[in-house]
């Protein structure tokens, strides 16, 4: 599988936290941006407001905390 840099001209999947939608890396489900370099998945910029989507990397981290606090349970 290559990856592509995409220059998406009807920038419909454009970062969510920086807003910028030229250099996207686009992959099977999610996109990267190159610009700061966070990762979403294409699911979530089709279904949610821009506001509200979280980074991949967000997502793990909310994940951690939670499985953190069930394991000490």
């Amino acid at each position: 599988m290559a990856l592509e840099v995409l220059l998406l001209k009807d920038k419909k999947f454009r970062c969510p936290r920086c807003g910028r939608g030229e250099e996207i890396l686009d992959r099977d489900e999610l996109i990267g941006c190159l610009s700061c370099g966070l990762e979403f998945d294409k699911s979530d910029l089709e279904s949610f407001d821009e506001a509200d989507i979280l980074a991949r990397s967000e997502k793990r981290g909310i994940l951690k905390v939670l499985l953190d606090g069930l394991l000490r349970d």
